[in-house]
């Protein structure tokens, strides 16, 4: 008789009167198994023993939950947070902890709950899923006036006296947005040295550039579009030591990062430029006499044209390949169209294995045998813009 799998094992054995069919160090066997495994199938079993039964199967359920960080397991978990042992409601609440930013409002009850080990184990999991060590009470009122969005969190954070830990780790937490350039410009007033270090720190990640203060404040009265525009005017200025940062920091997909870095630099940066661009434009590197020409051919045309023509090329295995991988993140039905009528179909091996790699990647599909990937777009293809 063949080993049962892991997910079977959980649906057979830990329902909530399973007790008899299934010992509990089995039960807690199959749970260690599907959390190795992290596979789709065993997420309902999951959710079903950390609803009802033997507690020590319900905690290692809920961790195992919490591993996967996803949404849509929040509401669940906050339920299981909500109960009266504190085992159940702290397993919960560390499992919260796993989760993302979004998991934060999901905490706030347990800062009310009636055991002091879960009160606490919930202000740790806030102040991981925040980013940001403060008083749990200053988290739990800046994550009601944020409502949601990250930067007005940690915006409310920046005005609140949170401290100078929690100053300086929400403007380290500050996303990357030309709207971050505010606060952290009136960071270098701070009255603690600290909080001033973790501000130039910030600027200088953001802008690739390192000025002192007085700089910094004349930068910061400049309207910026985006942060690829600070970086490409990083990349632009000659004279500027963090030149090669900036190159790194263009190394993605968009048109106006290739765009900048078709500037040639010089050594290190150069070098960085080149690499930078095979990413930018999801080709194959090549060298800078190369750039201009191919450019003068694709200002004009959309990312996605490029690779898709890249893709048909019959000269270049090479950039055929790294075309077909660069499609896999590009959410077109197109891409997928091309990677199975062309790539999947190529005569050079290495072409077709990055376009069936491509293809699992795009239809989320991991492992699926090449021949069953065309009927799984076909299954896929109506729910794709």
């Amino acid at each position: 008789m063949g080993r049962v799998p892991a997910a079977a094992w959980i649906v057979l054995g830990l329902a909530a009167q399973a007790a008899a069919e299934s010992p509990v160090a089995e039960r807690l066997e199959a749970i260690r198994r599907i959390a190795e495994r992290r596979g789709e199938d065993g997420i309902p079993a999951l959710r079903e023993a950390a609803a009802s039964g033997n507690v020590e199967v319900r905690v290692a359920a809920i961790a195992a939950l919490g591993e996967y960080a996803r949404e849509d397991q929040f509401a669940l978990l906050r339920g299981l947070a909500r109960e009266g042992d504190p085992r159940i409601a702290g397993a919960a609440v560390r499992a919260l902890g796993l989760g993302g930013f979004a998991a934060l409002p999901f905490l706030l009850d347990a800062l009310r709950h009636d055991a002091a080990g879960v009160r606490e184990a919930a202000g740790a999991a806030m102040q991981r899923v925040a980013g940001v060590r403060a008083d749990p009470a200053i988290l739990a009122e800046a994550c009601v006036a944020s409502k949601g969005d990250r930067f007005a969190f940690l915006e409310a954070i920046l005005t609140r006296d949170a401290g100078p830990r929690a100053t300086a780790d929400a403007l380290r937490a500050l996303p990357d947005a030309p709207q971050s350039v505010s606060p952290l410009v009136r960071a270098l007033g701070a009255d603690f040295e600290p909080v001033r270090d973790a501000a130039r720190g910030r600027l200088e990640a953001l802008a690739c550039r390192r000025m002192d203060d007085e700089g910094w404040r004349e930068w910061g009265k400049r309207r910026w579009e985006s942060v690829l525009a600070m970086r490409a005017d990083a990349w632009h200025d000659a004279g500027n030591p963090l030149r090669a940062a900036a190159a790194r920091a263009l190394a993605v997909p968009e048109k106006a990062a290739v765009e900048a870095l078709m500037t040639p630099g010089e050594g290190a940066a150069e070098e960085t430029a080149l690499r930078s661009l095979a990413v930018a434009t999801g080709l194959r590197g090549r060298s800078r006499a190369g750039w201009p020409e191919w450019w003068g051919a694709n200002r004009d045309r959309a990312r996605l044209e490029w690779l898709l023509a890249a893709l048909l090329e019959t000269g270049d295995a090479p950039n055929r390949a790294a075309a077909a991988r660069a499609l896999a993140t590009v959410r077109d039905r197109r891409a997928v169209d091309h990677l199975l009528a062309y790539g999947a179909r190529d005569a050079d091996p290495v072409v077709r294995e990055a376009s069936i790699g491509a293809l699992r990647t795009a239809l989320g599909k991991p492992g699926e045998p090449a021949e069953a990937l065309e009927q799984a777009w076909k299954g896929a293809r109506e729910d794709w813009k």
